[in-house]
């Protein structure tokens, strides 16, 4: 099934998907024939493993047809990347049914794990696991106890060993993505299963050189984007034929203020995906060539991961405002797209990504970074 054709049927279940909390068989089913849930898992699985152009690019038109989705698609990710660190006995029963998302929880404070015979003990409550209604296996990314240092490990559990508690239907945004809490008050997970995000791949391609963190957040910005022009095309939908009720008042469209907030957005879309495309771009080219980023063009990454954040949120926000009444009632894509990229920007900022900010400052400004996950 062609992309295009997929983010219809997606598109087409949003509400569906928002009413009930979790993806819909229908887009499941779509989705997984297309490889959705797969696009970072190696070619030995039956993965895509696409490149970073394309992921981004794949994710910004996904973003578009409902970024709750695109974030089921993204978590996904963490999955295919652990592949590429097990073994070929340890991976293959993982994509035996490739009919599904994998789940993810990135939060490094909420488990503890303790190394025992043959593997590992882990203790955790997760408050969020996108997918925890339909995913057959997660991955959990928890602290090493045993590095003084921090050192991430990499866990891949059945998500059927895990307790999950329905507390999706109350939220406020990105209700699509299922994302439940899920606890296990004590889980043996065998040596196999576990890895360490800074160990070398055993599928040594370029994909699997590049840094994690840009695998999981470059997609999780390229929907961003996707969302920026869905709600550019709903205040087309919403504002570009009203006419105020007032007397003696011009069309919505003849607006300065209108135009001006329409042709800002476009614009910002289109220069924070171009700019976005550039970036893979070249980090792609330094993992063909298996070598480090050099620290400017990290340090331009993080940049831009946090300046897109911004102006994406930014944007979205005054095409709300730009919007009339119209836009108050739920349903409509202005309102939908206001919602979910304020939920994706206020979850980064959960995490420790602004803190890159100051560090590539300063390396741009001719330093060395203060903070040493730069």
């Amino acid at each position: 099934m062609l992309l295009e054709d997929v983010c219809t049927v997606i598109a087409g279940d949003r509400d569906r998907a928002e009413r009930e909390a979790r993806m819909t068989p229908e887009v499941r089913a779509a989705a997984s024939e297309a490889g959705l849930f797969t696009l970072a898992a190696p070619r030995e699985v039956g993965g895509r493993e696409l490149d970073l152009i394309e992921l981004v690019s794949t994710f910004e038109r996904l973003g578009y047809a409902d970024p709750a989705f695109s974030w089921s698609a993204m978590n996904s990710i963490g999955t295919g990347l652990a592949a590429a660190k097990l073994s070929e006995q340890a991976r293959k029963p993982l994509f035996a049914q490739l009919d599904g998302p994998y789940g993810l929880a990135a939060a490094l404070t909420y488990s503890r794990a303790q190394q025992v015979e043959g593997g590992w003990h882990i203790e955790g409550d997760w408050r969020f696991m996108t997918g925890s209604s339909d995913a057959r296996w997660c991955t959990v990314w928890t602290l090493d106890p045993r590095s003084e240092q921090p050192n991430v490990l990499w866990m891949v559990l059945p998500m059927d060993e895990l307790e999950v508690t329905d507390t999706w239907l109350d939220a406020s945004s990105m209700r699509g993505t299922g994302s439940n809490a899920v606890r296990t008050p004590g889980l043996f997970v065998p040596s196999e299963r576990v890895v360490e995000m800074k160990q070398p791949p055993l599928i040594d391609r370029p994909l699997y050189r590049v840094d994690p963190r840009i695998m999981i957040f470059a997609p999780s910005v390229a929907l961003v984007i996707g969302a920026l022009r869905c709600a550019i095309d709903g205040v087309v939908e919403l504002a570009g034929p009203k006419v105020s009720n007032a007397p003696g008042r011009p069309r919505h469209a003849d607006s300065w203020r209108v135009q001006q907030g329409v042709c800002d957005a476009t614009a910002a879309a289109e220069c924070l995906s171009a700019g976005l495309a550039n970036l893979m771009g070249e980090l792609w080219s330094c993992a063909e060539a298996g070598t480090p980023p050099p620290p400017p063009l990290r340090a331009r990454w993080w940049s831009m991961l946090c300046y897109l954040l911004d102006t994406a949120r930014r944007q979205v926000s005054d095409l709300y405002s730009l919007s009339t009444s119209a836009a108050y009632a739920t349903g409509n894509r202005v309102e939908r797209s206001f919602r979910d990229i304020h939920a994706v920007a206020t979850t980064f900022e959960m995490l420790p990504v602004q803190a890159f900010r100051g560090a590539s400052g300063l390396v741009l400004l001719g330093h060395d970074p203060a903070n040493p996950a730069f």
